[in-house]
């Protein structure tokens, strides 16, 4: 699961227990059954995303109609997009009364040139915005004046979990998400390959998959990395928390993000962070503070600050207390869940 799903996965069954009655829609993916449930939660599935990668109108039409199906049987009070899709489009071409919120995850400007109008046209749909940063609002107001006054930030929120007893492995650092350019793993490996001299211990864990595992694992090889890399493939969300816990670094060289939950896990866990400065991190990785933060796509100034967090236990175990205190202090999960349980009753009232 990715970080929306994890979000998800924690987020509606403490809605549900704040007393709204909630059903999922979302994309099917292959071996999904086409309806199924999680905590006790109806989770229907559609094949929109199949019908465009396939060009397929046929079933476009069909899963289209499902959708209203849907919306028919379930009668709504509120619709919760969680970024523009496909499945927002069926909602809204479905021409209900049903407000909608529309919560973004990542900038607007990261969708591509070509398909800005058409998330402006589901944005205009929405009674109101919400962004996990404010610079994922402000790009929503950019593209889609009409909604100013229509928008809140809502950021991403966590349980602070019990620290672990494990040691900390000297040396490790631990990249963790999808291998897709956006994570700028490629930057980290060509980062590590110019710190590895003189250290026996420096080794660099990816734990996730994607579409560029395969050149990932290539420049591994042409760097001569080799014995220095592993890749964990597709990991548990269970698990995960004990891989952050177990590594002496947690590594974000991000090109862009919108507010990754990884950051705050690691945080919370008591691990320093080695980022990127870019929209989306900076409220979690500060320099100095929870961590080293270098410029976006500075090898250099990666493998700078990989060097000297490798060199400085002390300093690692400082960058991490401060991050532990600082995703207790503001990123708790129950002012995430307390902000959207608000914000739908504040909708449903005005609504009515």
């Amino acid at each position: 699961m990715g970080g929306i799903e994890v979000l998800l996965d924690r987020l509606l069954p403490a809605l549900r227990d704040r007393g709204h009655e909630i059903t999922l829609l979302t994309s099917a993916q292959l071996g999904d059954p086409e309806v199924t449930a999680r905590h006790g939660i109806a989770v229907h599935r559609t094949q929109l995303i199949v019908a465009l990668a396939r060009r397929d109108p046929g079933l476009l039409s069909r899963e289209r109609q499902r959708v209203k199906g849907l919306l028919v049987e379930v009668q709504p009070d509120l619709v919760h997009a969680h970024d523009p899709g496909p499945n927002l489009w069926a909602v809204v071409k479905a021409a209900t009364p049903t407000p909608i919120v529309t919560t973004m995850h990542i900038g607007v400007q990261r969708v591509g040139a070509g398909s800005v109008a058409s998330m402006a046209e589901l944005l205009r749909a929405s009674a109101w915005v919400t962004g996990v940063s404010r610079t994922a609002v402000e790009e929503v107001v950019a593209v889609e004046p009409s909604l100013a006054g229509r928008t809140s930030v809502i950021e991403n929120g966590i349980a602070l979990p019990p620290l672990r007893s494990s040691q900390v492995v000297p040396g490790r650092v631990l990249c963790v998400g999808r291998l897709v350019e956006q994570k700028g793993f490629d930057l980290m490996l060509r980062a590590l390959a110019r710190v590895v001299a003189g250290r026996s211990d420096a080794h660099l864990v990816f734990a996730g998959d994607g579409a560029q595992r395969s050149i990932l694992e290539a420049l591994t090889m042409e760097l001569g990395l080799i014995d220095r890399v592993t890749f964990l493939g597709a990991v548990a969300h269970a698990d995960v928390e004990s891989l952050l816990s177990d590594a002496q670094i947690v590594a974000l060289p991000s090109r862009w993000e919108g507010q990754p939950l990884v950051a705050l896990e690691a945080a919370a866990v008591g691990r320093p962070l080695l980022s990127t400065g870019v929209d989306g991190l900076s409220r979690v990785a500060i320099d100095g503070v929870t961590g080293v933060v270098v410029p976006a796509e500075d090898v250099d100034a990666l493998a700078a600050g990989l060097a000297r967090l490798l060199d400085d236990r002390d300093l690692c175990n400082e960058l991490g207390a401060s991050g532990r205190a600082l995703v207790a202090d503001q990123f708790g999960f129950d002012r995430c869940v307390d902000a959207y349980d608000e914000l739908y009753r504040q909708i449903l009232t005005d609504a009515h």
